[in-house]
Formats: structure tokens, sequence, C-alpha cells
């Protein structure tokens, strides 16, 4: 079973310390994120760091998803716009070591 509020705070680091996204101390894949509405939110912040924005923000993540075909449907769908402002709306993602092996 998965916990949904671990993955969230872990989500909400990531987006306020980009840097995390690729942390060789806490690797992340895709599939530590069993929701797609995660997951989708977890590539976005994936691809756009690897892409070279590292100040990521809520209109990057969205507009993201709407340059990706069919994406932004699916996301939107699957609840995923409730979920993506609350994880960039959350300034305390606190106790990250425990939500990362929540996670993981």
């Amino acid at each position: 079973m998965y916990n949904s509020r671990s993955i969230e705070k872990v989500l909400a680091a990531l987006y306020l310390d980009n840097n995390l996204i690729i942390s060789p101390e806490y690797p992340l894949r895709l599939e530590d994120f069993y929701e797609k509405k995660y997951q989708a939110i977890y590539t976005a912040l994936y691809n756009l760091y690897t892409l070279g924005n590292n100040h990521i923000d809520i209109n990057d993540i969205v507009a993201y998803f709407r340059e990706q075909q069919g994406m932004y449907e699916k996301f939107i769908q699957d609840g995923g716009m409730d979920v993506l402002y609350q994880v960039c709306g959350d300034d305390t993602p606190l106790n990250f070591d425990y939500n990362y092996s929540l996670v993981k």
C-alpha cells in the first residue's frame, strides 16, 4: 500500500528544490509514484529540469502538460489539477527523508 500524503510531500519538495529531482542521494523512478496523476507531475518536473529549467513553477508544469498530445486532458480527468495545486502550494514539505523512505 502506498501513502499518497508522502508522495505529495515528496513532490512538493521536488517542486521547491528542483535539485532534488536528479539527486544521487535520493534516486527516484517513475514507478515510485503509483497513480498516473503523480507520475505525470513527476514526469513534468523531471523533464522540465533536465531540459534546463531549474526554477520550475506551476505555470511551467501546466504549459508542459498542454504541449503533450492528450496529456493535459487526461491529467485533468484523473484529478491531477487539484493535486498539482496542492503540491505547488505546499511550502512546508517537512520530513523529506521520512516521506522519501515511505515512497521508496
